[in-house]
């Protein structure tokens, strides 16, 4: 057996080999790597908007995207998606000051 925390059950020809880690310690390391980063940011970004523009907002927008650093926006009401091209920059900067890491470049009112 090694040291660590790697250890190694054996029952015959059976082996299991296992690392012993918290649940934080592996959502970092999935999210870290990218294979979970992508949707793990969308559902931290729409809770942020959703809290920065209020419920009544937030149920007026139809469509809440991410893709690649663009935060895109479709909304049921033409005079929201005027003010929202007037505050996007706003809007941006504080779900970016929310976040860990810059993760909206642009948000596009579609």
């Amino acid at each position: 057996m090694s040291e660590g925390n790697n250890k190694s059950k054996s029952w015959g020809d059976f082996s299991r080999h296992y690392n012993e880690q918290s649940v934080g310690e592996v959502l970092s390391q999935i999210t870290s790597k990218g294979l979970l980063a992508d949707k793990f940011t969308e559902i931290q970004i729409v809770a942020i908007y959703e809290e920065i523009v209020g419920i009544q907002i937030a149920k007026l927008t139809e469509k809440l995207t991410v893709k690649k650093g663009k935060l895109y926006l479709q909304f049921s009401s033409s005079a929201l998606k005027q003010e929202m091209v007037y505050a996007r920059t706003k809007v941006m900067n504080q779900i970016n000051a929310k976040l860990t890491d810059k993760s909206i470049d642009e948000i596009i009112i579609l």
